[in-house]
């Protein structure tokens, strides 16, 4: 999708309306798993994850005010093309965050609930935003994830809520498998990533994705067995 999608005399960001795109996708597919069974799923999840996800794009997209609050009134019109940077997305994230905890402190989630459900709506929103970002340049991590996503189907691991295996069995897929598409994956004309020790940072990203998908179940067995 470019940068900046023209409809008549209005323009709009590119990027965040691939986001939104991509967030609508998640939300319906994690309304249909939720229907799927509603027994044994139902629950606050797709208002958690509403608000939760609300709150980064917020960061994301008016954390750059925190630097130069003047724009407000002297370039208004710009916060519907400006975005922020990644620091910016670290900020919404950690709002997020702490917006999960309160939760979890007041009672209304629990984190093997939360974390069993977030595969359901997340791998969805990814492969949304892989296919509409910068196509077609990362199709081939959208086609990697809906591999892992229909992967964690076949598993039924969802059955299994509090051993880690759906979280964990999508991290370790988006990780590896994402990691060995970018090896693969072109990059636009002109485009040089930065390297460290050899791997760009969304490689580095991808392996600690796996690590942390492997290191999962070994804490859930830790609390069983406390």
């Amino acid at each position: 999708m470019p940068d900046i999608v023209s409809i008549g005399p209005f323009r709009a960001d590119g990027t965040l309306l691939t986001v939104l795109i991509s967030l609508a996708v998640g939300m319906a597919a994690l309304a249909i798993w939720i229907r799927l069974d509603p027994a044994s799923r139902q629950g606050p999840w797709i208002d958690i994850l509403m608000t939760a996800s609300i709150i980064t794009l917020l960061g994301w997209k008016l954390g750059f005010l925190l630097r130069d609050p003047s724009l407000l009134w002297t370039r208004p019109s710009a916060i519907l093309i400006m975005r922020g940077n990644a620091a910016d997305v670290i900020i919404g994230l950690a709002g997020a965050v702490i917006y999960l905890i309160a939760m979890h402190l007041r009672k209304r989630m629990s984190w093997k609930g939360f974390l069993n459900m977030l595969p359901f709506a997340l791998l969805p929103g990814w492969i949304t935003w892989s296919a509409l970002n910068e196509f077609p340049y990362q199709l081939i991590y959208a086609i990697v994830y809906a591999a892992v996503f229909v992967w964690l189907i076949m598993q039924k691991a969802s059955e299994v809520p509090d051993d880690g295996s759906t979280i964990s069995s999508a991290l370790l897929g988006i990780g590896i498998g994402g990691l060995i598409a970018s090896l693969f994956a072109p990059y636009p004309p002109g485009y040089v990533p930065g390297l460290t020790l050899g791997l760009t940072v969304s490689q580095w990203l991808l392996i600690g994705t796996g690590i942390l998908g492997a290191v999962i179940p070994y804490a859930y067995s830790g609390k069983k067995r406390e």
